[in-house]
């Protein structure tokens, strides 16, 4: 996919498909009418309509078509995939902890007094 894209706003018209390739990660944003997506060897095509928007989670050759007249936005949802890991680690690190957290409890039900403390 060629950066100059990204950010930027395209018209397409029925019957005259934009080949795209190497656009995983890369959101479709319909902006105005409808959008055919369809990506080789994905078996259901994508329609999309004013206000949708689709992620190509895929690098293999993507055909993107208006059903008549249609307006779209290509964007790169960085943001929204750092929040993600971030939220992702965060809840590791709380599962981590709680699991040692755990194993210091004792058998009578008494938290242990430090880390090497006998459980």
């Amino acid at each position: 996919m060629n950066i100059e894209w990204l950010n930027s706003e395209l018209f397409l018209s029925e019957n005259r498909p934009l080949r795209v390739t190497g656009a995983h990660g890369i959101r479709v944003c319909c902006l105005q009418g409808t959008v055919w997506i369809t990506t080789a060897g994905r078996a259901e095509d994508v329609f999309l309509r004013s206000g949708q928007w689709h992620e190509i989670d895929s690098g293999a050759l993507t055909l993107i078509e208006g059903v008549g007249q249609a307006q779209i936005r290509f964007e790169r949802p960085a943001l929204v995939r750092v929040a993600s890991r971030r939220w992702r680690r965060l809840g590791d690190e709380l599962a981590t902890g709680l699991r040692e957290g755990a194993a210091r409890i004792s058998r009578t039900g008494r938290v242990a007094s430090g880390r090497d403390s006998p459980a």
